[in-house]
């Protein structure tokens, strides 16, 4: 039998292009159980490799399945002809892949949820870089509500 996996998808339709939820962050308007919690600003690298910046959050229950939200850009800063990829698991479940084209950056707004819950309370992300023997990866970056 297959681990579970968590669901992953670009953000819901009719939010924001810049992946941010309307108002401040929770952490300035006294946020309870369920809604938002504040953005963060991330910047997570791989040694010879490449790394991930940008902004994320756990979005309000009913608002992209009470996810992981992720905005930002992986930069592969090595010509290589391998691929840099990062790697997010939410609540336990095996981690979803969000892989670059070959020495290319890409930007990316997703959210990554727990299909059991209403929101998602725990999340990890780290990027690494594809090699024929085996990956390169940073520490995992752990994320809580």
């Amino acid at each position: 039998m297959a681990a579970p996996t968590s669901q992953a998808q670009p953000a819901d339709p009719g939010s924001p292009e810049d992946g941010k939820a309307p108002g401040p962050p929770a952490s300035e308007t006294d946020a309870g159980p369920g809604e938002a919690a504040a953005r963060q600003e991330v910047k997570i690298s791989v040694e010879d490799g490449g790394y991930f910046s940008g902004t994320v959050y756990f979005a309000a229950a009913g608002q992209n399945h009470g996810g992981f939200v992720f905005n930002g850009t992986t930069h592969d800063t090595t010509d290589n002809d391998q691929e840099v990829y990062l790697e997010v698991a939410v609540e336990g479940y095996s981690p979803n892949e969000f892989r670059n084209p070959v020495d290319k950056n890409k930007n990316w707004n997703k959210v990554v949820w727990d299909p059991q819950a209403i929101r998602t309370e725990h999340a990890e992300m780290r990027i690494c870089n594809s090699d024929l023997a085996w990956d390169t990866c940073s520490e995992w970056r752990a994320f809580n509500r």
